[in-house]
């Protein structure tokens, strides 16, 4: 549980500190991952990655229920899932500066 915890405070710190310190962050996403606005613009890379940590906030808080009620089948599930969100934000986003 404090491992869940732990993600949720790191989740925390993605959504709303790492969009403003991103090399980059105003700059266009250049693939699928950024044309999720419901208006049809495409979004900056600092928009994607406050998206990717609030999803990744509500899965921790997914993670930390899931532990509370001992539900390990699903916990699993629920890990699994997660991991896959941060490789594919790791694939479309990653943490070394941009364009290089």
């Amino acid at each position: 549980m404090k491992d869940a915890q732990r993600l949720e405070q790191v989740a925390n710190w993605i959504s709303t500190a790492a969009p403003n310190s991103v090399a980059g962050a105003n700059e266009p996403m250049n693939s699928g991952a950024g044309q999720n606005q419901p208006t049809g613009a495409v979004m900056t890379r600092g928009q994607v990655i406050a998206l990717m940590g609030a999803q990744l906030k509500d899965d921790a808080q997914t993670l930390v229920q899931l532990a509370r009620q001992k539900d390990l089948e699903q916990l699993e599930r629920e890990i699994g899932r997660t991991s896959a969100l941060c490789a594919s934000c790791h694939e479309e986003l990653p943490w070394r500066k941009h364009g290089k």
